[in-house]
Order: structure tokens, then sequence, then C-alpha cells
């Protein structure tokens, strides 16, 4: 599952794979490194792990153990080099949305 936490501003990437030893996030936004965001495995044997992302669109994958390349269920796909399948993950402009609420709730007290 992968969610935008807008109160942290932070993407959280959560994997249930209670039987796993080790589970990395690697994707376009850490050099597709399975050292720089490893998961932490949470005592319902979910891992997961948040992280602040530049808005955009990101491809990634979990990989688990060290040798099993795993796509996140939750999200879109799109195809590989490989012959497989990436996740995406989008992460949105927290900005953008502050500024279009701060202009609509000026338009309705203009309005009234």
């Amino acid at each position: 599952m992968v969610k935008y936490i807008a109160k942290t501003k932070k993407m959280l990437f959560e994997m249930d794979m209670a039987d796993a030893q080790s589970v990395a996030l690697l994707g376009e936004f850490n050099g597709w490194d399975d050292g720089r965001h490893p998961l932490k495995k949470a005592k319902n044997g979910k891992w997961k792990i948040e992280i602040a992302l530049a808005p955009g669109e990101y491809q990634f994958l979990y990989r688990v153990d060290q040798q099993r390349w795993i796509a996140d269920d939750s999200t879109p796909k799109r195809s590989n080099d490989f012959g497989t399948e990436n996740s995406i993950c989008i992460v949105p402009d927290s900005e953008n949305k502050s500024k279009s609420k701060v202009k609509k709730n000026s338009q309705k007290k203009s309005r009234v």
C-alpha cells in the first residue's frame, strides 16, 4: 500500500510480508539502491517506511530478502526493460492544493 500523508508531507509505503527477513524500497527516487530505504517490521508483520519525496511520478519495487522483486498490488504498474512491471507512486504537489483551497475560500468570502 502506498499513501500520501498530508500532515507530514511524506509517502507511506507498507507491505504485508510477515515471513520476510528484510524488505527494502527501491525506485527512481533513490537510484534503485536497496541500502537507502530499508523498511521496518511492525509487530503485526507489516513492513513500513515513510519518506519525503518531491512532487511527481516515480517507479519503484520492493526487494524482499535481497532476492525477490515485488510490485505493490495497490498501485498502477508500468512495464520495465526486464519483462516485468514496476509500481508507480504519484506524489501530489501539496503547495498547489493549499493555494487552490485558499483561492476557493477567498472566492466564497467575496460572494457573501
